[in-house]
């Protein structure tokens, strides 16, 4: 896997979720379903790097479409490599941390009105 990915100047963690975009993909046609995308939601590490923080990582959830039809696999790691990149890029990530201390100190009441319950 990284040397399929580093043929793409992409990352291990493109060619993993390239592999898994791809067997999902095998799964909803075995099943007799065609599916262009999914939505994926994952972790994107918001510390720089060699930053240390109090009580480890810090990360945003970050939900996005990946396309699982892309049948090559070379070219299905340098999508991922590049919907990934996007959302490491996307600056209202950053904005995460104040809206959710905001969040955090409004009435439950509020809060459930606004997003309901979990």
């Amino acid at each position: 896997m990284k040397a399929a990915s580093k043929r793409v100047d992409g990352h291990l963690n493109d060619a993993f979720l390239a592999a898994v975009a791809g067997g999902l993909d095998r799964y909803h046609r075995a099943h007799g379903v065609t599916v262009e995308q999914l939505r994926m939601t994952m972790p994107i590490n918001m510390r720089s790097k060699g930053e240390t923080v109090p009580g480890g990582n810090q990360f945003v959830p970050a939900r996005f479409p990946f396309p699982v039809s892309i049948i090559d696999p070379l070219e299905r790691i340098a999508k991922m490599r590049e919907l990934v990149a996007a959302q490491r890029s996307e600056p209202a990530l950053h904005l995460a941390g104040p809206i959710a201390g905001v969040l955090n100190r409004l009435p439950d009441f509020l809060t459930t009105a606004m997003f309901g319950e979990c």
